[in-house]
């Protein structure tokens, strides 16, 4: 066990996050998401709410916030695009809570197959919330 890192974040998703680099991108995936065939790593958070897993994730990750393009994008219904999944409010809240330049965008179910294509990681969570899944992108940091 390592002081002030969260519980919820397994040896190997530690190795990940600390692998990445300014621009990589990680993919937090809902208990219905397809992390195993949209990314090439995937990581299992079993048991864990994709909230709490981004909650506990900006806490060593930084977001890229001072380049162009929103840093988070969220998943929304490709059949009901007018739809704000309620998942949403939570997410943002725990993301400008840690981050308050972060920026948001959204795309449909397809689209965000797509953009995670890319991704460093996909994280498989047990969230059941509808469209609980998001992608951060890595910002650096810096000691003054």
């Amino acid at each position: 066990m390592l002081k002030h890192i969260s519980p919820l974040i397994s040896p190997e998703l530690l190795k990940c996050l600390a692998q990445m680099g300014h621009g990589d991108t990680i993919v937090i995936g809902d208990c219905n998401y397809p992390a195993t065939s949209t990314c090439n790593k995937c990581v299992r958070a079993d048991g864990v709410k994709a909230t709490d897993l981004v909650a506990a994730i900006l806490e060593i990750l930084p977001l890229d916030v001072d380049e162009p393009g929103a840093p988070v994008t969220l998943m929304g219904s490709t059949d009901h695009p007018d739809m704000r999944p309620e998942i949403w409010d939570e997410f943002e809240k725990i993301v400008l809570e840690k981050e308050p330049k972060a920026t948001f965008d959204s795309t449909d179910r397809f689209g965000f197959y797509v953009k995670a294509k890319d991704a460093f990681v996909s994280v498989q969570t047990s969230e059941e919330k509808y469209f609980g899944c998001i992608i951060l992108r890595k910002g650096v940091w810096f000691t003054k």
